[in-house]
């Protein structure tokens, strides 16, 4: 009865190191929760579509990739309601 006991653990902590293997190898490639990873945006700040890049990639943090960093990069200028914009959403804003 032991005996059968002590198989049958060692065969269910056998199906699931080989499950766990089988899960690594299906998705290697998709990002994790230990793994560091940042966002970055390069778009001139005087463009019309630089609000609406920010405002999106805001909401994708939210709905898919919570807690990831979003770092925005003018390549402009600078523009001052577009980084009071960026400080409201939690994305930092940098100037080239």
């Amino acid at each position: 009865m032991v005996f059968h006991f002590i198989v049958g653990t060692l065969a269910a902590v056998g199906l699931a190191c080989i499950l766990w293997s089988v899960y690594g190898l299906l998705f290697a490639g998709f990002p994790r929760a230990g793994d560091c990873a940042e966002l970055y945006l390069f778009l001139d700040g005087a463009s019309p579509r630089a609000e609406q890049l920010l405002r999106t990639a805001h909401r994708a943090r939210r709905e898919y990739l919570p807690g990831i960093p979003i770092v925005f990069i003018d390549t402009g200028e600078g523009c001052e309601p577009l980084r009071q914009l960026a400080a409201q959403l939690g994305i930092e804003y940098f100037n080239r």
